[in-house]
């Protein structure tokens, strides 16, 4: 991949989705393949691996979910078992759901 391409698709998602983007991390990448595939042109294939590439660079970055409990960073816990008592909701449950709102983002450059 040229220096000129990549920066074009940094450019795209930081248009697309701005510097910092609220987001599930698969969910943020598929969203990230969809912009990069409708205006870039690219295949499914060549996005996740330009989106790999960004990663490997540095130049985008998923900050995953955590939060402080007793003095102690810890990631989120997310019953598989939601509000309604049926399996694959989803809503959690318990102590689980204050925690579960602390989502993760992901960050396009430095800023």
């Amino acid at each position: 991949m040229s220096e000129q391409s990549f920066e074009a698709a940094v450019q795209t998602l930081k248009r697309r989705l701005s510097g910092h983007w609220e987001s599930d991390e698969a969910g943020g990448r598929d969203e990230m393949v969809g912009a990069l595939r409708e205006e870039l042109g690219y295949s499914t294939n060549e996005a996740k691996d330009v989106i790999d590439h960004m990663i490997e660079a540095g130049v985008l970055r998923y900050h995953h979910p955590i939060v402080e409990r007793e003095g102690v960073l810890v990631p989120p816990i997310v019953s598989p078992i939601g509000v309604d008592g049926g399996l694959g909701a989803t809503q959690p449950t318990g102590l689980a759901a204050p925690l579960a709102t602390q989502g993760g983002y992901w960050q396009i450059g430095a800023e």
